[in-house]
């Protein structure tokens, strides 16, 4: 196998074991994984141990309504043109730990495997608090424990944001702010009821249609 189709293996073995990890992290069974990607077990072992060919995952990627885009992942994520960076693990941690975890001594192969796993696992458990949530690992975390895009999920903690800002306000700071600052904020109010009327009236007739 040749330099860069072996580097290609690579990142399609470091890439499918970051999903399958992050996807029991978040507390989901593996089952449910294979199921949500269309792929069978026997099948997703291959592509972790990269004894698999290229063309399955090619193949795959090119059916209709492929399960593999539903991670929102880019092509070449999902068919190892390039590899998931996960802060603090290097690309020589991951071969490191592929080589030992499917080549390696049982000795080595145990040692290797609690260490990384370790390492990875804290590297996971600081996702929720990343700034750059639209890196591929920040999306496929998004999909995982959301199940949606990073975008979607920025709207929804906006929207949190300033539901949780509005519960603040007081009587009293009605009351007491500035009298033009008031009539703006009342203007601007029953413009966005408005819209939230309307999008709620859309929504009950749509949802009544598809019953």
């Amino acid at each position: 196998m040749g330099g860069l189709e072996q580097d290609r293996v690579y990142n399609f073995q470091i890439n499918y074991i970051i999903i399958d990890k992050l996807w029991c992290y978040l507390g989901n069974k593996t089952d449910g994984l294979y199921f949500e990607i269309g792929i069978t077990a026997n099948k997703y072992s291959k592509i972790r141990s990269g004894d698999i060919p290229l063309a399955f995952l090619e193949k795959k990627w090119n059916e209709q309504n492929s399960p593999l885009k539903k991670f929102s992942l880019p092509k070449e994520i999902m068919l190892g043109y390039s590899a998931i960076v996960v802060n603090n693990i290097s690309r020589e941690d991951w071969l490191s730990y592929i080589d030992a975890r499917y080549g390696g001594s049982e000795e080595n192969r145990k040692n290797n495997m609690r260490n990384f796993n370790n390492k990875l696992n804290k590297a996971f458990s600081k996702l929720e608090n990343e700034k750059n949530l639209r890196s591929n690992i920040g999306t496929l975390y998004c999909f995982i424990k959301y199940g949606v895009s990073p975008d979607l999920h920025e709207i929804d903690r906006e929207m949190k944001e300033l539901y949780a800002s509005l519960r603040k306000v007081t009587t009293e700071n009605i009351k007491n702010c500035d009298d033009k600052l008031r009539e703006e904020i009342h203007r601007y109010m029953k413009e966005v009821l408005y819209k939230i009327d309307v999008i709620t009236a859309y929504n009950n007739i749509t949802n009544t249609e598809n019953i």
